[in-house]
């Protein structure tokens, strides 16, 4: 938005441009690109479980798991119980299990191990700049969801021509500094 013809004069005179990802550079819309079940842990309950423990929860990853598990026709149960764990992720339990869903430190918090082959494929995902979830079923890990939002077409392009302009750009993202 360009408040008036005074704000668009000084926009040239800016050396450094910095772009939120959400929404901006990105489609805004987070897709789940990889599930790795663990442990003997069976992919189609991974998916049970962890799009039913995502029901009520309004993150967009959770919207992600959610709807990709919506969309390979995976049915959903009810939580009996739901509480979301502000910036680390959610706990329900759905039927007799225990489902934990979120990060390094909310399963390290609750005496779950991850192990250093899940650290790896976790950095992996992180690497090729998608966001991972750790699942947690009973205590156990289960599973490990990688979650990304796809670039514009134009993003790209921007870039480059504002780098060309001599301007430095800079990207504000909440995700961690390896993604």
């Amino acid at each position: 938005l360009i408040k008036n013809a005074e704000a668009l004069e000084l926009a040239n005179k800016a050396t450094v441009v910095v772009f939120d990802k959400t929404g901006t550079l990105t489609q805004g819309k987070p897709i789940v690109t990889d599930i790795v079940a663990l442990g003997g842990f069976d992919e189609k309950k991974l998916w049970e479980l962890s799009a039913s423990a995502e029901k009520h929860s309004e993150h967009p990853l959770a919207l992600a798991i959610l709807e990709s598990a919506l969309a390979k026709k995976i049915l959903l149960k009810e939580p009996q119980e739901f509480e979301a764990i502000e910036g680390k992720g959610i706990w329900a339990k759905i039927g007799k299990d225990e489902v934990l869903i979120g990060t390094r430190k909310l399963m390290k918090e609750n005496g779950i191990e991850i192990g250093l082959e899940v650290e790896q494929k976790i950095a992996g995902f992180e690497t090729d700049a998608k966001t991972t979830v750790i699942v947690s079923v009973n205590k156990k890990a289960a599973g490990i969801l990688a979650i990304a939002d796809q670039l514009k077409p134009t993003a790209k392009n921007a870039v480059e021509a504002l780098n060309k302009m001599g301007k430095t750009v800079w990207m504000i993202s909440g995700d961690n500094e390896r993604t």
